[in-house]
């Protein structure tokens, strides 16, 4: 039977931590005494949509690459239709192997959206579009859309506030942006910076404990 030395608990069945706080296992597991028998995880249908939005990507860029010499363009247009259908290529990925984590896959998009459209804006001569709109207003949505989803699907604090902080910390940039007189557009990089300020503050103020808590588990400290 295995043990925590932290915990001081003994563990049934065959694990790589402790349930309680994450730490190592001494001692040999055993598969035979398994609470719970393993259930394997059918990725067939997450497999399959990867398949097709793949086929279809491919499709889109032979077609439009195709077009784009038949009518003997002078200019690539078909790069930034290749482009784009790459970025959505990419974004529906991460969206299909993160659907079942939802909190997990609006961090990971946020991320993801923001690097995109800079990339966007910079091989298109930067106008600046992406930090005046793109980066705030992705970071306030996400914030909007993470309490939302606590508070309608009832989520544990432990479960959300780590990403939660992790967006607020995110949508604290723009004032760096403003700082160094990058910006075009103010208003919407002080509605993200004001509201992760306050958000975080809250959550430090009211949920302190619960924080120190999820950094001893993820870091193991």
């Amino acid at each position: 039977m295995q043990n925590c030395p932290k915990c001081k608990v003994s563990v049934v069945g065959n694990k790589k931590c402790c349930p309680l706080c994450q730490n190592k296992l001494s001692g040999k597991g055993d598969f035979e005494t398994e609470s719970y028998p393993k259930i394997s995880n059918s990725k067939y249908i997450d497999d399959f949509l990867l398949k097709i939005i793949s086929f279809v990507a491919i499709v889109s860029i032979t077609i439009s690459i195709s077009i784009n010499f038949l009518i003997e363009s002078s200019s690539m247009w078909s790069l930034f239709v290749v482009a784009a259908i790459l970025s959505g290529w990419i974004t529906a990925i991460v969206g299909i192997s993160y659907r079942k984590k939802l909190l997990q896959n609006i961090t990971n998009q946020l991320f993801l959206l923001t690097l995109l459209a800079v990339g966007w804006d910079y091989f298109t001569g930067w106008r600046g579009w992406s930090i005046d709109y793109v980066i705030p207003c992705s970071c306030t949505a996400s914030l909007i859309s993470m309490f939302a989803l606590a508070l309608v699907l009832k989520f544990p604090t432990t479960q959300y506030i780590f990403y939660l902080v992790i967006s607020c910390v995110y949508g604290i940039v723009p004032i760096i942006f403003y700082k160094l007189d990058l910006l075009n557009v103010i208003l919407p990089s002080i509605i993200c910076t004001a509201s992760s300020i306050i958000s975080i503050s809250a959550i430090v103020i009211f949920e302190g404990k619960n924080i120190m808590t999820i950094v001893h588990r993820k870091f193991h400290i």
